[in-house]
């Protein structure tokens, strides 16, 4: 569904099989994973909470927090989140979802002139 990299971290946002969401992240230093059930709140971010420790991703960056505490706050290097189709979004998993791509292309057209040049011929 989504997924982030940061200087220190690795996330992804996948739907389990319950079509439910889960965190699934990965701390570059030690290679150290954590998978947990993550909500949508109402402006869109996602929130993971591990004992009390808030993950919460959004399009710009990945805050980890504990109450008040910022522990790691970081921009994405790279996050792309999926669009899904308007069927896909009422709360029950949907095999009909497709991620939409957009590709722009530029033509460019290239002219090249010869301008002849006469010689005399030699005698």
């Amino acid at each position: 569904m989504a997924y982030g990299r940061t200087s220190k971290s690795l996330v992804v946002i996948c739907v389990n099989a319950d079509g439910g969401l889960e965190y699934r992240g990965v701390r570059l230093s030690d290679n150290a994973p954590l998978h947990l059930p993550i909500t949508r709140s109402s402006d869109g971010t996602l929130v993971a909470v591990n004992d009390g420790v808030t993950y919460a991703v959004s399009p710009t960056q990945i805050l980890v927090s504990s109450g008040d505490d910022v522990i790691y706050k970081d921009s994405w290097i790279e996050f792309k989140e999926a669009s899904f189709s308007p069927a896909s979004t009422s709360g029950t998993a949907s095999s009909s979802a497709s991620a939409t791509t957009t590709v722009s292309t530029t033509t460019v057209t290239v002219t090249t002139s010869v301008t002849p040049t006469t010689t005399k011929p030699a005698g």
